[in-house]
């Protein structure tokens, strides 16, 4: 341990946590982390990578495979940890699956703003606050249209 390095006690020392897509990435890093600290952990993800495989031998680490973009895939997992541990004590959702809506992927075809596939602000029929973003952000990147 070097000078800078302060060690913390985080007390998770047979906590109970679900970690959603905890198979590589930032999922991964948490639940190495998670397992170093003692925690009890439950993996959610499409696959076991060998890299979680590996955390499962040297940690207590449970893999759950789970499709988190079905709507019953949160539940399935919530009720693995909850059956096999009997409660859960911390959440990681770093899960990576969306349902992007249509208008996301539409591409713009005019700079000024009335492109018609994202709205141009505001709520509006079909149209939701974050239409208005999307077409700000996307008209000011290179290439956005």
């Amino acid at each position: 341990m070097t000078q800078e390095e302060i060690p913390v006690e985080l007390n998770l020392t047979d906590k109970i946590a679900v970690v959603t897509g905890g198979s590589k990435g930032i999922g991964l890093a948490v639940t190495e982390a998670l397992g170093r600290e003692g925690a009890r952990v439950v993996v959610g993800s499409r696959t076991e990578t060998t890299e979680l495989a590996a955390l499962r031998k040297q940690y207590d680490v449970a893999f759950h495979p789970v499709d988190l973009a079905d709507a019953d895939g949160a539940v399935t997992l919530a009720q693995e940890a909850a059956d096999r541990h009997g409660r859960i004590d911390v959440l990681v959702n770093n899960v990576g699956a969306t349902s992007p809506r249509s208008s996301f992927r539409r591409l713009c075809r005019n700079r000024r703003g009335q492109c018609g596939q994202h709205g141009t602000g505001g709520p509006g029929p079909g149209r939701t606050p974050a239409d208005g973003h999307l077409h700000r952000t996307h008209h000011r990147t290179p290439g956005g249209g």
